[in-house]
């Protein structure tokens, strides 16, 4: 038998192959019902005390009828949330196997319809490879997602849409010869994250429905001609060409009108101390930081410590409209804080309150979630004045400190020090001086609050 009857034996065997392959749209419910599940069931155990305050204080006064209130929207709650645990469990493998199938059959009729194209088409191809590997296995995301309790279901998603957009990105260009899908970089995974957080999982529902979105109007694109190839529609335009950089500004406005919102909705819905606030909050403000990485210091130095301020004002927010509820959270906070500065040397309180600070701080030089203890702390801070804003004796020191000269260099260091996580990888020189630059303003707020102390 010849060569060239190898070769044609192979061929009409590599295209049975190909006609094989039966491409499919997703299904949205599979990908959406976890989310649903979520923030329903978070919405119900935040209303229990909600209710049970609406109702009226007859309602309340009746410990009966009160505790019969909360016992049946937290079960109802509690229940909604294992309906998380197991439909995300579920969904991670429908999506993952979905999608490695998908990019595995796309592989090879990919390249069987660019067989004797340019090396750059097989190097293209050859990344799609790498993308399709680089995602776990159905079965690993599963006891992913057991193991962590359903936490994962969302970041795998994340990831997953990340890894199907390149390759929507490649086939477009190889067979269509233009582009149509816009590249998810890190900085947009991290925003979605912080808004699944924040909004206690809603978010996620808009995720769930842009994924199944882009994965069919890429079926429509390509593989709906199948075992066909695409018609090549137009070159690509150099204008089309994704961005890794987005308008950091625009997000910062909405942060600084979302957190404050945010705290007084969950304030109002009963829960009080909301740690998804600031560490929802703090993952925004790293992923804006770091989508303007290429921009002044200075200037993301003074985006930085506006969107920390608006996190302290939701700390202020909470703390003013649920004053009953916080009143033995800042009393303890209150005398912790206190225990830390028992000298009254000015040298040695100086000393305390700097390296208290820096300690907590220099945290946020870690990039993305290295800002969140900081961000929790500034919280607390607020709730603190908040609460003793409601105190006609200490009203007045409380607004006071919002605003006096050694908060505003202390969140001013914090910020510096936070900027200074987008250099970590990519400027030692400037890492090290802005690092050294916001631990001197520190040591300056340190200086001020002694003295204000002192004078005061």
């Amino acid at each position: 038998m010849t060569s060239t009857q190898n070769t044609t034996i192979e061929s009409d065997m590599f295209q049975k192959l190909v006609s094989s392959i039966k491409f499919e749209k997703i299904n949205l419910l599979p990908i959406l019902l976890p989310f649903i599940f979520l923030s329903s069931g978070i919405l119900l155990l935040l209303s229990s005390g909600f209710l049970k305050s609406l109702l009226g204080g007859g309602i309340v006064e009746n410990s009966i009828q009160s505790v019969q209130i909360d016992y049946s929207l937290s079960s109802y709650g509690a229940l909604l949330i294992i309906g998380y645990l197991l439909s995300s469990t579920i969904s991670v493998y429908y999506l993952v196997r979905k999608v490695s199938r998908h990019l595995h059959d796309s592989i090879v009729a990919t390249t069987y319809f660019t067989k004797g194209l340019s090396v750059e088409s097989l190097l293209s191809i050859l990344e799609s490879m790498v993308n399709k590997h680089s995602l776990p296995s159905p079965i690993t995301s599963l006891l992913l997602n057991i193991v962590s309790s359903g936490i994962t279901y969302p970041i795998i998603l994340l990831l997953v849409e990340k890894a199907f957009i390149e390759h929507c990105i490649l086939e477009e260009e190889l067979l269509l010869k233009s582009k149509y899908s816009k590249q998810r970089t890190s900085v947009y995974i991290v925003l979605d994250a912080a808004l699944i957080v924040l909004t206690l999982g809603a978010y996620g529902l808009y995720i769930a429905w842009r994924f199944t979105t882009s994965f069919n109007k890429h079926y429509e694109l390509i593989h709906s001609t199948h075992p066909y190839p695409p018609e090549p529609r137009g070159t690509i335009q150099s204008t089309s060409t994704p961005s890794n950089t987005y308008s950091g500004s625009k997000y910062a406005y909405i942060l600084l009108l979302l957190t404050p919102i945010l705290s007084i909705i969950y304030t109002k819905l009963g829960s009080t101390i909301m740690p998804v606030i600031p560490a929802g909050s703090a993952l925004i403000v790293s992923s804006i930081l770091f989508s303007m990485r290429s921009e002044n210091s200075w200037r993301k130095s003074g985006l930085a410590l506006l969107l920390l301020y608006s996190i302290m004002i939701a700390g202020f927010t909470t703390g003013l409209l649920a004053s009953s509820e916080v009143s033995s959270y800042t009393e303890i906070v209150r005398r912790e804080l206190g225990s830390r500065i028992p000298s009254e040397d000015p040298v040695l309180q100086v000393v305390m309150i700097f390296t208290n600070n820096f300690i907590i701080s220099i945290l946020a030089v870690i990039p993305y979630i290295g800002l969140i203890p900081v961000a929790i702390g500034g919280y607390n801070a607020g709730v603190i004045m908040g609460y003793f804003t409601t105190i006609p004796e200490s009203r007045t020191v409380a607004l006071l400190t919002l605003v006096l000269p050694h908060t505003i260099l202390e969140f001013t260091g914090y910020a510096i020090l936070v900027v200074s996580s987008t250099l970590l990888f990519h400027d030692t020189k400037k890492f090290v001086k802005t690092v050294l630059t916001g631990a001197s303003v520190l040591l300056l707020a340190a200086v001020v609050e002694v003295a204000t102390i002192i004078l005061l």
